[in-house]
């Protein structure tokens, strides 16, 4: 698949970074308040796997219950709350680099066959694989 230059290098993998080093040379000048007053109609979107953390929840459904109301705690003051979730493809120029960060963890696969199955004891290792973000993503979104 062609990709820019700019994004790849000659080997076929994605030019690795921080992406805390291109915010901060975006922003840099620029004076960014710590709060924002809203005025007339406001909407929220939500990065839905940065949100997500498993602290305390003991299946899925606990853990969907909490995250909905991280969700709804977050936008309370907005008229509208949009939780967006990557879409993971096997052809997508970032499936090497998931791969490779795949490689320091031991990936385990589970289906979430409903809303009472328990939370993988060790999360990283859950969200290692690209199937399982989706089906959280699919639970999440319900």
């Amino acid at each position: 698949m062609p990709v820019p230059v700019a994004l790849a290098e000659m080997n076929d993998t994605l030019r690795t970074g921080q992406k805390s080093v291109l915010a901060d040379l975006i922003t840099s000048g620029i004076n960014c308040p710590c709060e924002i007053e809203l005025q007339g109609s406001s909407c929220l979107l939500i990065d839905g796997l940065a949100l997500v953390s498993a602290s305390g929840a003991q299946t899925f459904g606990d853990f969907a219950d909490s995250f909905q109301t991280a969700a709804l705690q977050a936008g309370s003051c907005c008229q509208q709350i949009h939780v967006i979730f990557d879409q993971y493809r096997e052809d997508s120029i970032q499936s090497g680099t998931r791969e490779r960060r795949a490689k320091s963890t031991r990936p385990i696969r589970r289906v979430i066959e409903d809303d009472s199955f328990p939370l993988p004891h060790i999360w990283p290792n859950f969200l290692a694989l690209p199937d399982n973000k989706s089906d959280l993503a699919r639970l999440l979104s319900l």
